[in-house]
């Protein structure tokens, strides 16, 4: 097939964890001999690139419109699509089939749902600008299913309710499929022992619970790495500070083989999110033999293996009673998390899956409604 992948975000040099699971995926249907092109819309500026062997174009609707129809395509495979990328499909392509992938942000409440983080005093405009962004993501989701009445994927049932909530609108024609988790790549190693603790969150948004890790390890017995960077990461230095945590800040971007190799490094992941639709890295962790202690959140709780606890996110105050109720079931867990994590979400497992699934619409003597 002749894909062509429309996704927002999108790894480059400057940033490997743009949408890398999107990436992931589209390294999988290259390797299975099928043709793919990435489209990233943006308002200014054109610019193509190659990233770990995919082509990704990236500029304005006129750039990638052009670039659409020269390189051709058999279906269209849009993740997390915003406003504008799905008015330029139903404007150009009305005639092409397409596969929807919800992830999240795309397809519930910005500004009912999600964490709000920085400037309390702002918060009032910051909803007035997501509410916004919620009704031109309604109106144009719905302009979209009127028309293609696509195929639509969804990583876990919480996030299609989720986004049949928001929708006001029951979503027939969905497929279950979790994003890939790489176990060639993130081999398992068995942990023994508790030594060294791991987190790996980008500093942006409080969507990812950074807040609730530095509480919890004030004056912690135990110390814990945090890697990654983004706007918050001063304010939550000077959180650290104020609470006198045991956290070691690492300032570092790293490709997912580099991230390979730090994991081998740790012997658990402490990784608290106020919301996930899967939760990828420790979906990774637990496949590469790391136990994680993880929020006790919807969405993520679909991919619990016997090598997650889950903790509530009004608990995580005392962090060593909950490390120490773990640390000598370190072992065990290792062993469990990986074959769990296999049997959910291996890597060819879901390609399959998806491949599968494109080609039965891509070859579909019907249009898609």
């Amino acid at each position: 097939m002749n894909i062509a992948i429309m996704s927002e975000l999108y790894p480059s040099q400057n940033n490997p964890y743009n949408a890398m699971y999107v990436h992931s995926r589209v390294i999988e249907y290259l390797k299975e001999g099928h043709i793919c092109n990435v489209y990233k819309l943006r308002k200014k500026g054109n610019i193509n690139y190659i990233y770990e062997n995919i082509q990704v174009y990236e500029g304005d609707k006129e750039f990638l419109i052009t670039n659409m129809k020269n390189n051709g395509f058999d279906i269209i495979a849009m993740h997390a699509p915003n406003p504008d990328e799905k008015n330029l499909v139903l404007e150009n392509f009305k005639d092409k089939k397409v596969v929807c992938w919800m992830h999240g942000l795309d397809s519930v409440s910005g500004a009912f749902s999600y964490p709000y983080a920085g400037n309390k005093l702002l918060h009032p405009l910051r909803f007035l600008l997501r509410l916004k962004e919620d009704i031109r993501k309604f109106i144009t989701w719905h302009r979209f299913i009127k028309h293609f009445n696509p195929t639509i994927v969804v990583v876990s049932n919480w996030m299609k309710q989720e986004a049949e909530k928001f929708l006001h609108v029951k979503l027939k024609k969905s497929v279950l499929i979790s994003n890939p988790v790489d176990d060639e790549l993130f081999q398992f190693q068995q942990r023994t022992i508790l030594k060294k603790i791991i987190c790996i969150r980008p500093h942006s948004g409080a969507t990812y619970g950074l807040d609730l890790l530095i509480q919890s390890f004030s004056n912690s017995r135990y110390s814990i790495d945090l890697y990654g960077k983004g706007e918050l990461l001063e304010y939550h230095k000077q959180l650290a500070k104020k609470y006198n945590a045991n956290v070691v800040f690492i300032e570092k971007l790293f490709s997912k083989d580099e991230l390979k190799n730090i994991l081998k490094e740790y012997d658990l992941a402490i990784m608290p999110s106020k919301r996930d639709t899967q939760g990828v890295m420790v979906c990774e962790m637990n496949i590469s033999g790391m136990p994680v202690i993880t929020s006790d959140i919807p969405g993520n709780k679909e991919y619990a293996t016997r090598g997650t606890l889950r903790i509530q996110n009004n608990k995580w105050h005392n962090i060593d009673v909950i490390i120490d109720s773990i640390k000598d079931k370190i072992a065990q867990m290792s062993h469990d998390a990986s074959i769990d994590m296999k049997k959910i979400a291996a890597k060819n497992k879901v390609v399959q899956q998806e491949l599968q699934l494109l080609k039965e619409i891509s070859e579909s003597n019907n249009f898609t409604k």
